[in-house]
């Protein structure tokens, strides 16, 4: 709830307890999005993308993080 750098810190500890979690890098690149830091976003979003490569829509995420903002 408006605490970025306490999610992102939250998030990046459920990543070094699990590395291999595709879902948390892809939340982790969700808050980067919305924060408008989109260089973080897509790699964010392309670690993801390397650990789950058939879902399409975080390959397309990594390549275009700005997809990723609400309509």
């Amino acid at each position: 709830m408006n605490d970025y750098e306490g999610a992102r810190a939250a998030l990046g500890e459920a990543t070094r307890r699990e590395p291999h979690d595709w879902v948390t890098w892809g939340l982790l690149g969700d808050i980067a999005v919305r924060r408008g830091d989109l260089a973080q976003a897509r790699r964010d979003y392309g670690q993801a993308s390397d650990l789950n490569p058939r879902d399409t829509g975080l390959q397309a995420l990594a390549k275009n993080p700005r997809a990723g903002l609400p309509q």
